[in-house]
């Protein structure tokens, strides 16, 4: 599926090699927290399965029919709890094939793709912004100078000098 040489991202081209090796150096990232949740779960599985056995043993271990479902009720969970993590801990040793690793690099060159010319955009919107405000400001002057010329406090020729430096 990802076996082209070259890829095109907007105005940048990024080859197939590039994009492993981008890949291979950040996603194992994802690997740590699966990592860390492993051995939390793990930990949790092991921690409880502790406890409940110490808490058997000053109590003393109940004996019966009715002792069998309480030891299976207790000893269920820290079990789930242990293999949950044991298997999210193995499974962050896995090592992904090559479309994978290519696949999460474009993924993350589109979305900075994408950011850059949202922020483009809004430079431009904003700069359009700004030059309608001062256009606005220069429109305004130039009502205020035609006024003064009206009333004679200006000559024709001041006012086409002023015309002139505002527009």
């Amino acid at each position: 599926m990802y076996d082209q040489p070259y890829y095109t991202i907007g105005d940048k081209q990024f080859s197939r090699e590039e994009l492993l090796t981008f890949g291979r150096q950040h996603y194992p990232k994802f690997y740590w927290i699966k990592r860390g949740i492993g051995i939390g779960l793990l930990s949790i599985g092991l921690l409880y399965f502790v406890i409940c056995i110490s808490v058997l043993a000053a109590y003393g271990f109940p004996g019966g029919e009715d002792a069998v479902g309480m030891y299976i009720g207790l000893f269920i969970t820290p079990i789930i709890f242990s293999l949950a993590g044991a298997v999210l801990f193995s499974i962050s040793f896995i090592s992904l094939p090559d479309d994978s690793y290519i696949k999460h690099a474009l993924d993350y060159y589109y979305k900075v793709d994408r950011n850059e010319k949202r922020y483009a955009q809004r430079v431009e919107q904003r700069t359009n912004k700004v030059n309608r405000v001062e256009n606005n400001q220069n429109i305004d002057q130039l009502l205020k100078y035609k006024e003064l010329l009206d009333s004679g406090a200006i000559t024709q020729e001041e006012f086409e000098q002023k015309k002139k430096e505002l527009l």
